[in-house]
């Protein structure tokens, strides 16, 4: 997988891939996957899509990805700066009202490189609770460390563990923990990328506890193992 762009600040991550499939698994980022060569098969709860050349797919939706036979460029944005509307929207769709947009043909407006498609998104900042921006803050800071607990960001947001828990969930679609273990896998796979290491080995530095509990957080978000990705040599920048 050659990593065109892996942006933690600005929450945008590009790549390029050929033959790539996955199992289901939910990522709390938007995803925007556009056909190079070929087409390629999206799979959700309720639904698959075929022969398809582009698509979007809310964060936090469950879905699997069969592209064996095609290349193609995948983007993740989280939904802190902009929303799965306005990317819908800034392709020249009606605002959504479901999870998944897909694509079988592509005309000119809609086939643009991913830094054009920024360019034109419609920064609305989704996340409006100061509690839950502060958390979101103090996570990548602290990420490092061995144990980062919800009571840590309970006493920091001023809120008991069990309202903090509820309200994040509302807000980001997912449970904070899994939020943490995001934030983790990103720092991880950034490590990695700097300073040219092995994947396990930035894990641990990220403050994975194992390379079991690593393995598994990323099948869950990315639905490959991390062996698949790491020891073929096909992430690189």
């Amino acid at each position: 997988m050659k990593v065109e762009r892996f942006d933690t600040q600005k929450g945008i991550y590009c790549f390029e891939e050929s033959g790539l499939s996955t199992g289901f698994h939910a990522h709390p980022a938007i995803e925007i996957i556009q056909v190079l060569e070929g087409n390629f098969t999206i799979t959700t709860k309720n639904a698959s899509y075929s022969q398809l050349r582009m698509a979007v797919i809310q964060a936090n939706t469950v879905h699997a990805f069969d592209g064996k036979s095609c290349r193609c460029a995948l983007m993740l944005i989280e939904p802190l700066y902009t929303s799965f509307t306005s990317i819908v929207n800034a392709l020249g769709v009606a605002i959504p009202d479901k999870t998944v947009f897909t694509w079988k043909e592509l005309n000119s407006h809609e086939m643009k490189t991913f830094d054009a498609l920024v360019e034109d998104l419609i920064i609305d900042k989704p996340v409006q609770d100061e509690r839950v921006l502060k958390c979101l803050e103090f996570i990548p800071a602290n990420i490092h460390q061995d144990k980062l607990l919800l009571p840590m960001l309970a006493e920091y947001t001023h809120l008991s563990a069990s309202r903090l828990s509820h309200l994040f969930k509302e807000k980001m679609g997912l449970p904070i923990q899994k939020y943490i273990s995001w934030v983790r896998l990103k720092s991880a796979i950034e490590i990695s990328l700097q300073n040219k290491t092995d994947l396990q080995e930035a894990a641990l530095a990220a403050g994975f506890y194992d390379p079991a509990h690593f393995s598994r957080r990323f099948k869950a978000f990315f639905g490959l193992k991390p062996s698949a990705v790491y020891n073929s040599r096909i992430v690189q920048d």
